[in-house]
């Protein structure tokens, strides 16, 4: 999930997804990772104005351009044409920019953040708090221009750094809140309410929108935070996903004296209570029996009234509310268990080539796609994602506590290889930006080569979910000839048995 906080890495991922389900990915604003989708941003924006003076519009486009392990808003500025970008050759993210957000009266541009809990990832649970944080910006909204969109307290509502603007407003209760800088969402919800927008409609499709982002590994229990903006017409954006939001409750309004935010605490505390509560199995479940029921068969009575007799901060919304909105999106799962298969998850999150080669070798696939073919996609989707077609940079590996593990030379700016580790290790300290720690390619990246093999398996057809089906088909097969059994078959066999009694 840490991988998904980095935009970059989101915006990979998303991408990814909205080739094979475009209808179902709209949610997420045009986006560039650069430096590899430089070309392709200055024809997104030449497209673009072209069909605004066809159209016969005389709105400007502005992008959103953002440091890729950025935060509080550190580095962020607009532009209205690539050739504006500071550095294209740096790793950085550019948004289209959403020009259109929903005001209310006050014209102050704001977004949600919205809590989720990720309770397990291998089955995909996924929990959303009832209450959340909507952040306002310190001076009205208006839509950029050359003139105003330095101004970045009309365009960004970071905290950090609308809180230095004297506009700022804190709340030092409830009824403060209701016109302050940070509000509740529940609050923001009535307000919009007010204003002739569907909250109930907005409210269910953001967290429809929250399921379909998950991601292919296990990792324990943990609380992330949505970053949306909604639309003039009500529709959400997702802007960002933060994979540690901040749980503090305090904050310093006057002469920086820390004191306790109201506003604060009363999002992160429920939350943070019923993610415990969750680790624990004590998490109220409208599926289970009770309190009464379960104190007559000689549970705890206590802790069973105390589950039973308060309303829940977290909603399952995975699978068991609205899993079935998202259920076709699925059957990739299946990628995810031939990447597990042949993937070293034990060194490297990364799927190596050697491993990739071994893959199409032993199901199949070699009879589509020629090995120097291979090779060169390979290369292809690895400058993409990591900027590096051969990975020439660096070939070491290290464990868990950042220790060697294994050394295969290392090759500077001017082609030289270091023949000894004393030497790497010399070098890597003075010069880090030239160090490539990881080889192979990323989960997305591994997806964007089945595409291709996909699209080779099966080109009659215009549908890469079928092409996806038909490749899955044939992996399966293969590596079931070859007596392989994935972690799901091998449940959903034991699951059968039971059920039958065998």
């Amino acid at each position: 999930m840490t991988e998904l906080s980095k935009k970059v890495s989101l915006t990979q991922a998303i991408s990814t997804m909205q080739r094979i389900f475009p209808n179902d990915y709209k949610f997420y604003p045009p986006s560039f990772f650069l430096p590899a989708d430089y070309n392709n941003l200055k024809e997104f924006c030449q497209r673009k104005k072209m069909t605004n003076r066809n159209a016969g519009s005389s709105d400007d486009i502005y992008f959103i351009v953002k440091p890729d392990d950025g935060s509080q808003g550190a580095g962020i500025y607009l532009v209205s044409d690539p050739s504006e970008i500071k550095d294209p050759s740096q790793k950085q993210l550019v948004q289209e920019y959403v020009s259109d957000p929903f005001l209310m009266e006050d014209k102050l541009k704001f977004d949600f953040r919205v809590y989720g809990v990720i309770g397990n990832i291998n089955p995909l649970s996924i929990y959303v708090s009832r209450e959340g944080m909507v952040r306002f910006c310190t001076e009205k909204y208006c839509k950029p221009s050359e003139s105003n969109f330095g101004n970045l307290y009309a365009h960004l509502t970071n905290y950090s750094l609308n809180k230095a603007n004297l506009s700022y407003v804190h709340s030092s209760s409830i009824a403060d809140q209701e016109n302050g800088s940070k509000r509740l969402l529940s609050t923001v919800l009535h307000q919009m309410a007010r204003c002739g927008l569907q909250v109930k409609r907005l409210w269910r499709d953001i967290k429809c929108k929250s399921g379909p982002l998950k991601r292919f590994h296990d990792f324990s229990l943990k609380i992330i935070g949505f970053d949306i903006i909604v639309r003039e017409d009500g529709s959400p954006i997702l802007l960002e996903v933060n994979s540690a939001p901040s749980l503090t409750i305090d904050h310093s309004p006057n002469d920086g004296v820390r004191m306790k935010s109201v506003i604060d605490e009363l999002i992160k505390v429920p939350l943070v209570r019923d993610t415990l509560l969750l680790v624990t199995d004590q998490l109220p479940n409208p599926n289970r029996r009770n309190g009464t029921e379960a104190a007559k068969n000689g549970n705890d009575r206590t802790s069973a009234t105390y589950k039973d007799n308060r309303k829940p901060h977290l909603t399952e919304i995975f699978p068991n509310r609205y899993g079935y909105l998202s259920s076709h999106l699925l059957f990739v799962d299946n990628m995810v268990y031939i990447y597990m298969h042949f993937a070293n998850l034990g060194q490297s999150l990364n799927i190596s080539t050697s491993s990739l080669r071994r893959l199409f070798r032993e199901c199949g696939l070699l009879r589509y796609v020629d090995p120097t073919e291979l090779d060169a996609k390979i290369s292809e989707i690895s400058r993409k994602f990591t900027g590096d077609p051969t990975n020439s940079k660096g070939a070491v590996k290290f464990d868990s506590m950042g220790r060697i593990l294994h050394y295969g030379g290392w090759f500077n700016d001017n082609g030289h290889r270091h023949p000894s580790l004393h030497e790497f290790v010399r070098e890597f300290s003075i010069n880090v930006s030239n160090f490539c720690v990881i080889s192979g390619l990323p989960y997305h990246g591994f997806t964007e080569l089945m595409i291709f093999a996909a699209e080779r398996t099966l080109p009659e057809s215009n549908s890469i979910v079928e092409q996806l089906k038909n490749v899955f088909f044939l992996c399966d097969s293969a590596l079931r000839w070859k007596g392989v059994r994935s972690r799901r078959l091998r449940r959903e066999e034991v699951e059968v048995n039971f059920e039958d009694g065998q």
